[in-house]
């Protein structure tokens, strides 16, 4: 009798573990419903950039949906003429918009650039048989820059990553109407909290 109830439960049981519900199990979680950002400042490095060769960055989310934010940002950034020696302070200011859920993010912005840089002029000029001096000048510069890239910052999560393309427009010349265009790009890694 005892051995009959053993081999009636050993065959029962696969079918009692086969009859187990396994969807929950094969799909990945989906993000929850709630997507704003609970970390809403952040601090990062950004090589390039809108703050030159490198900057240090604050930014903060001022307004947030499940799909767009925006977010101001300040920071302060240097670039440098011939060698580190003529290393000069840059302070770049953006207004951002990020359109996205959970935690990628596609960034739009607008932002300007002050500060000082080394600019080189003609010291002496050229007469024949001596050549032209050149010197560097220290000046005051300003140029407003655009931004679209791509931004990873989970919504609990400490680590922010920033990629973007960010040209730069500038005056070119002494004349009111030279303007330039000028290719430029930068990558950040920071903390949120």
């Amino acid at each position: 009798m005892k051995n009959r109830l053993l081999l009636i439960l050993l065959l029962a049981l696969p079918l009692a573990v086969s009859g187990q519900d396994t969807t929950e199990l094969d799909e990945a979680p989906a993000p929850p419903a709630d997507t704003l950002i609970r970390a809403r400042n952040a601090i990062y490095l950004e090589g390039f950039g809108n703050g030159g060769y490198g900057s240090l960055n604050y930014d903060r989310i001022l307004w947030q949906n499940n799909h767009w934010k925006v977010a101001g940002r300040l920071g302060a950034g240097f670039s440098y003429t011939r060698s580190f020696d003529y290393a000069a302070p840059l302070i770049p200011v953006e207004v951002i918009a990020m359109k996205g859920v959970y935690q990628h993010f596609m960034e739009l912005g607008l932002g300007y650039t002050a500060g000082w840089a080394y600019k080189e002029f003609t010291a002496v000029e050229a007469s024949p048989g001596n050549p032209a001096v050149f010197d560097l000048r220290k000046e005051f510069v300003t140029y407003g820059f655009a931004r679209i890239g791509y931004r990873y910052q989970p919504s609990q999560s400490s680590w922010l990553f920033r990629l973007g393309i960010t040209p730069i427009f500038a005056k070119t010349g002494r004349s009111e109407n030279s303007f330039g265009f000028y290719p430029w790009a930068g990558v950040s890694l920071g903390r949120t909290f």
